[in-house]
Parts: structure tokens; sequence; C-alpha cells
């Protein structure tokens, strides 16, 4: 469905985790790197803020592949894999929001809303390693390496890898071996 500026300002229930188009403001280009609208966007704002103000926060999404970042958040929205860029996090009016798309799983704002303060490096409640440990996972996961290697060092840093796998295998087998023989001393 799209919304005109004026039936937008009528509609209040605008949620976080509702995903909007957001349409381009006029003069406003975007420099370098910023994302440019004319895409999707997923409300992170509260939702008193979306419901008395007449702006909200967002983070624009990609259906591109975007570096494997910890704060690159990936879920599912209407049967496609979307990429929310956290490092991004914008303010725009109410009038700028168009047809609207659909909400995301509690569980993909989460991830969203620790992905943005990641990025933004707020507070305790972020668990850096936690979101590390599934950037790891998802590089390893996809035979990803990052950064310019030639094949010589990928064949050599991919041996290496599987040698300090060996390696650590064996010091947790040890490791367990020395525990059990002084529980039984």
């Amino acid at each position: 469905m799209t919304l005109t500026p004026m039936a937008m300002e009528a509609l209040t229930e605008i949620k976080r985790g509702d995903v909007f188009n957001v349409i381009q403001a006029e003069n406003n280009l975007p420099t370098g790197s910023e994302m440019w609208a004319n895409r999707p966007a997923v409300i992170i704002s509260n939702n008193a803020t979306n419901n008395k103000s007449s702006i909200v926060n967002v983070v624009y999404l990609t259906t591109k592949n975007k570096r494997p970042m910890p704060y690159h958040i990936t879920f599912p929205l209407n049967n496609k894999e979307a990429t929310a860029i956290c490092e991004q996090v914008f303010t725009v009016d109410k009038s700028r929001l168009r047809s609207y798309i659909g909400h995301i799983r509690d569980v993909d704002l989460q991830a969203i809303d620790q992905g943005v303060l990641f990025a933004l490096g707020i507070g305790n409640t972020v668990h850096p390693s936690s979101l590390f440990d599934k950037w790891v996972n998802y590089v390893e996961k996809n035979d990803i390496l990052l950064g310019d290697y030639d094949n010589d060092e990928i064949t050599l840093l991919r041996e290496e890898n599987q040698r300090l796998k060996k390696q650590n295998s064996a010091l947790k087998t040890l490791f367990a071996t020395d525990v059990l023989q002084e529980r039984e001393e």
C-alpha cells in the first residue's frame, strides 16, 4: 500500500520493526559511502517516538551481498534475504515513508539493535564477542577470505588454519586427560 504524506500524518501506529520504502528527500543527495534513500528501511526508534513525533529513526536495508561485518545483520524479509546496514542510522521525516513492506521478527530486530549498539560503541549491554563469533562463523561457513590474497597465500592460510585446529583439538584432549588424572589421584 502506498501512503501519501497526508495519510502518513494520520497514521500513528508505526512500530519498531516495521519496514517501509523511504523516498529521497529533495536536495539531500548522499555523499561518499552514505546510503541512498529510495529503498526499504526498518524502523528502529522506540514506539513512543514513532507515535508522537513527525520523525523516525531507520536503518536502510539492501539485498546486495555486503562484506560480512558484525554490524551487517542479514535476515529473511518477504522470501528474500535482506541486510540491515547498522552502521548507518538515519532520522527521517514520516512524510518520506511510502509503501509498507512488513514487520520483521523480534529476533531479527534484537540482532539489529546489537548491530547498531556495536557500530556506535554504546553501552555495556553489547557483547561484541558474540557478534564477532557470529561473524567468524559466517566467514568460515562460507569460506570467505577477507583482504587481497593470491592463490599461494590462500593455500598457506588454509593449511595454517587446519594445523591450528588440529593443535587446538590435541590441547583440549591433553587438558581433559590431565583433569581426569588429577581427579583420580
